[in-house]
């Protein structure tokens, strides 16, 4: 793929995954690219080493598909040597100071090390640095190309696994809003949901994602397994996400779910 500008789809909970990793990485690169074209984006979208790389009109309410922990619109440059690659980087990139500049080195065969590639930008950008409290942050990573971005370019995502890879889950609740986080949170820990009614605001989580939910009697027999009253209760956190995948807006009752801060 040439130079230009793309969207770096970070994943974490991938990463642990063993021997798993391999298929969960291809099943959320499919997920991305389904969730495109749902949009009506052309997208071109390719591993490389621990990254997605996209290409095209995807937007980045990517960051709301379950599997994706970061969205990051970088500048992607070719493999250079380290003078040509600082160049090119000083070239594009304007920063207002003080800087730090953290480089991972994901491709061990480039010349100069994660420090040391550091080090050799902060000197061309002549600017004052500050390791421990920047005004700007450029990220340099080292991969089959060079992505480049700053702190501003990071877009949080709602992380989980990719849809899908958990299997599948019939959601059954009398009560449409914990009808609706159930669906939310099978989700976003990667079973492809089937809710029995339609709860309200599902059309949000479906907008989040890589295909359309499926309401009503689902495609196979459930197994039936009931949470009592005794329900846990949602960490602020998961909670958050939720929120996130939903669309970022308030939903009536959700923070009803949250669990209560411990006392200090």
């Amino acid at each position: 793929m040439p130079s230009g500008t793309v969207l770096l789809i970070a994943y974490s909970e991938i990463a642990l995954k063993g021997r798993k990793r391999a298929y969960m990485e291809k099943q959320l690169l499919k997920s991305v690219i389904s969730w495109a074209r749902r949009r009506g984006a052309e997208v071109r979208a390719e591993l490389d080493q621990g990254r997605i790389v996209v290409e095209g009109s995807a937007s980045e309410g990517l960051r709301r598909l379950p599997g994706v922990h970061h969205v990051i619109r970088a500048k992607a440059l070719e493999k250079l040597g380290p003078e040509e690659l600082a160049e090119a980087i000083v070239s594009s990139f304007t920063l207002e100071p003080p800087i730090a500049v953290r480089v991972r080195r994901a491709d061990k065969r480039y010349p100069l090390t994660s420090m040391e590639l550091a080090a050799r930008l902060g000197e061309a950008f002549g600017l004052p640095v500050d390791l421990k409290e920047p005004r700007t942050v450029l990220y340099v990573e080292i991969r089959g190309r060079v992505y480049v971005y700053t702190s501003a370019d990071v877009l949080e995502g709602v992380g989980g696994l990719p849809y899908g890879v958990e299997g599948r889950a019939y959601v059954d609740y009398e009560d449409p809003l914990r009808g609706l986080m159930a669906s939310a949170l099978l989700a976003r820990r990667g079973a492809a949901v089937y809710p029995s009614a339609p709860y309200p605001f599902l059309d949000r989580l479906d907008e989040a994602l890589p295909r359309p939910l499926v309401v009503g009697a689902p495609p196979f027999e459930p197994r039936a397994s009931r949470l009592g009253p005794g329900e846990p209760c949602v960490p602020g956190r998961t909670l958050d996400k939720v929120k996130l995948m939903l669309g970022g807006g308030e939903v009536e009752g959700l923070d009803s779910f949250r669990c209560p801060r411990p006392r200090p």
